[in-house]
């Protein structure tokens, strides 16, 4: 376990996910708060609507949204009776919130136990499901029973890179792939390009940012980087997989002349040809269906 931690977290800085930024308490080193680059960012929102969507407003029974201090009082209880659902959505402060053993790889310091703790809030998400009963005690009714569920959003995102994390083998190696599922990916969609010249090259790069502006249009969340056909495919390919990006989108010479392009699938490494007069629509159908 501590060595899938350690090789989540040197991907983590690698491609700038997130980092945990350290202090140093009493002679043991604590986590005060998060940094998330663009791809943790966006997978973390991405989290957090997801949890929305499937805890509040597509569940069979309501969950009600409310605060901590509120939930105190009792109100709500006494407010809907018969069984229902409690979402919480608060800031922790200072307190123990998880305990890992893992080496930082960005220190040179060998940590053995990593507590996070709040000093700067964490966004905990918390669900209480609780049932109401009649009971046979003169008229009173009870709460026989609470389940309570309290986790950050924060170590949310870390569980789900862990998860995530994929060592295939391609050609005998092995490769580091983030295989997050596509509603969760930072990016759907990326490019890489092969040219034969700097002014194909030039045009590649035109080309990709073009497209890149109508799959946005389009509500497809892509990544064009400025190093598009200067490095080689597979550098791209390799980076593309760390980011977790379903799909990349590859160019050549050829595209210029015919339109034709690869879809390269991040899960199977196969690409199927597209035409870019159709990739637009393509990618809504493909993202669609997840």
């Amino acid at each position: 376990m501590t060595n899938l931690i350690q090789k989540v977290l040197q991907l983590c800085e690698r491609q700038s996910f997130v980092r945990p930024v350290l202090s140093n308490k009493d002679s043991t080193l604590l986590v005060d708060y998060y940094k998330f680059g663009f791809a943790g960012e966006l997978l973390k929102n991405n989290i957090h609507q997801e949890w929305l969507l499937s805890m509040v407003m597509n569940t069979d029974e309501n969950i009600f949204p409310y605060h901590s201090n509120e939930a105190k009082s009792g109100n709500i209880i006494k407010a809907f009776p018969g069984r229902f659902s409690l979402t919480d959505i608060h800031n922790g402060q200072d307190g123990q919130l998880v305990e890992i053993k893992a080496d930082f790889p960005w220190g040179s310091e060998t940590v053995e136990t990593i507590q996070y703790i709040g000093s700067k809030p964490f966004e905990n998400i918390e669900t209480t499901e609780k049932e109401l009963f009649e009971v046979r005690d003169g008229r009173k009714k009870v709460i026989p029973h609470v389940i309570e569920s309290t986790v950050t959003l924060e170590s949310t995102v870390l569980t789900y890179l862990c998860d995530a994390y994929d060592e295939p083998l391609f050609l005998g190696v092995p490769r580091n792939v983030m295989r997050f599922h596509r509603k969760l990916a930072p990016y759907k969609a990326s490019f890489s390009a092969s040219a034969s010249s700097a002014s194909t090259g030039e045009e590649l790069s035109q080309l990709s940012l073009y497209l890149t502006k109508q799959l946005r249009i389009a509500g497809v969340s892509t990544l064009l980087l400025p190093d598009v056909a200067k490095k080689s495919l597979e550098a791209q390919f390799a980076r593309n997989d760390e980011l977790g990006i379903p799909y990349t989108i590859v160019l050549n010479d050829a595209t210029l002349k015919n339109g034709i392009i690869g879809l390269r699938s991040r899960d199977t490494t196969l690409k199927e040809q597209v035409h870019v007069t159709d990739l637009k629509s393509y990618m809504e159908q493909l993202l669609k269906n997840y």
